[in-house]
């Protein structure tokens, strides 16, 4: 059976994924010609990096915050590492609204309210049943 209570440390660690979107070049249309100039040689890269918490039982990962330079992402990383060491792991999935985990009381919470809604649909007497 696995473990469901401790430290955040034990359940989860923390890290910045850097994602980087080249946009493609402007093409140039010639009227004339009709044909397309080669690409020039400079691309923008658009760089985004990402503060992810992992799951050390399953390699799921949930995104935290996502940044667009790397010292607000070191940052938070850092702020995020103090409490995976200081809090428990309750305390953890609260404070950042984790879903990574199937254990979770979040996550019965959200089973119990389902099946509420559940029992109040099938209590529903207004719609006609076929008794035949």
């Amino acid at each position: 059976m696995a473990k469901t209570f401790g430290k955040a440390s034990d359940f989860y660690r923390a890290r910045i994924l850097t994602l980087e979107e080249e946009t493609p070049p402007d093409f140039d249309w010639r009227e004339d010609i009709l044909f397309r100039e080669p690409p020039g040689e400079k691309r923008a890269i658009k760089r985004k990096y990402t503060v992810q918490v992992v799951d050390l039982d399953t390699r799921n990962d949930q995104i935290i915050k996502a940044f667009p330079n790397r010292h607000d992402a070191e940052s938070a990383l850092i702020a995020i590492g103090e409490d995976l060491r200081e809090l428990t792991k309750m305390e953890f999935e609260r404070k950042y609204d984790l879903h990574i985990r199937n254990d979770t009381e979040l996550d019965e919470e959200i089973l119990s309210v389902e099946d509420e809604e559940v029992k109040k649909e099938d209590q529903n007497t207004d719609v006609p049943r076929n008794l035949s």
